[in-house]
């Protein structure tokens, strides 16, 4: 099927935004709604609402100043492969496929939307190496003020 006459895929996505203070969020929860896949033209917002955030409580923690809210949007995507990258981009905590219900996808365009992901795996997994380095390397700066062992220098024995 041409991509024109394909169908849009319509989809409800939430994304949640958790911290402190509440006003932080409330700011954070408007501007990725305001944001929220201005980038392309492949996607079209139908709606969106912003929950107001709530007051998180912990079970083993008495009181807590971390508020969460979310903001859910409706939007019709043009294809497959803009959806896997309003994932990536956006990190929705919940994604659902409204319609339609069978998408088919010729080899070609799974292809790159594989190479696509395995591209973007790669770079988080690189990224998280680095930081992980550096934040051994900082515990053993920090022991050396302490005057302690690091924690990665207990692991060794």
């Amino acid at each position: 099927m041409a991509e024109s006459q394909r169908p849009k895929i319509k989809t409800r996505m939430i994304i949640e935004i958790a911290g402190r203070p509440k006003e932080h969020i409330n700011n954070a929860l408007k501007k990725t709604a305001e944001d929220f896949a201005k980038e392309t033209k492949k996607v079209e917002v139908t709606s969106r609402k912003i929950r107001e955030p709530k007051k998180v409580e912990f079970e083993n923690i008495k009181k807590t100043d971390i508020f969460s809210g979310f903001v859910e949007f409706h939007a019709d995507i043009e294809d497959f492969s803009t959806l896997v990258g309003l994932i990536f981009d956006w990190m929705p905590s919940s994604v659902e496929i409204v319609e339609p219900e069978n998408i088919s996808e010729n080899y070609k365009e799974l292809n790159g939307i594989l190479n696509d992901l395995a591209g973007r795996l790669h770079r988080y997994d690189s990224l998280v190496k680095k930081l992980r380095a550096k934040t051994i390397l900082l515990a053993k700066e920090l022991a050396k003020f302490k005057k302690q062992p690091s924690p990665s220098e207990d692991k060794k024995d």
